[in-house]
């Protein structure tokens, strides 16, 4: 029991000062539930208008939406698949975390921008697919080469353009070492 104690504490010792990588201070999360396996369009529009009205809260700095809530239960779905990263590339099998992510996400949750730029309210269903990656996402599968304006091809009509990374966060833990995120 005494063994117990003394690796919670130090656990929890550990974890008050280990960076996730977002701003843990400040911030709020709400949670709305839609009814599963019917996103659609007007579910998308919704969550964009509910973001534009928290921002016009006083006090509020910014807001965002997103499928996935980081260090939670909720925290988007890790896959592996087959896919083609880059011009003219060969399938190859990607492991990364997937969430998606409204409008302002990460400066809303003070995740660095390293490059490119955010989602944008252009970026809307019916238009072509953008994707935001991770630094590791980058490291591990561009392996040095600028990963902006090039394609993720999952299937042809999975296909996503980057159109910016992001710095590495947590996803699941706050011992998870860093992952590649899409």
């Amino acid at each position: 029991l005494l063994v117990t104690a003394f690796l919670f504490l130090r656990n929890l010792g550990r974890a008050q000062v280990t960076d996730p990588g977002f701003e843990v201070n400040h911030a709020l999360i709400v949670q709305m539930g839609f009814v599963q396996g019917r996103a659609d369009a007007d579910q998308a529009g919704l969550l964009r208008r509910a973001a534009n009205e928290v921002r016009t809260i006083p006090g509020v700095v910014d807001a965002s939406f997103s499928n996935a809530v980081p260090l939670s239960v909720h925290s988007g779905s890790s896959n592996g698949m087959s896919a083609r990263i880059g011009r003219n590339a060969e399938a190859e099998h990607v492991e990364f975390n997937r969430a998606y992510v409204g409008p302002s996400y990460f400066s809303t949750m003070g995740i660095r921008l390293l490059a490119g730029r955010e989602f944008r309210d252009s970026d809307a269903p019916g238009t072509p697919k953008v994707a935001i990656i991770s630094e590791e996402f980058s490291r591990r599968y561009f392996r040095g080469a600028d990963p902006v304006g090039q394609h993720v091809r999952f299937t042809e009509a999975d296909d996503y353009e980057i159109v910016g990374v992001v710095a590495n966060s947590k996803f699941r833990t706050l011992g998870e070492g860093p992952r590649g995120v899409l």
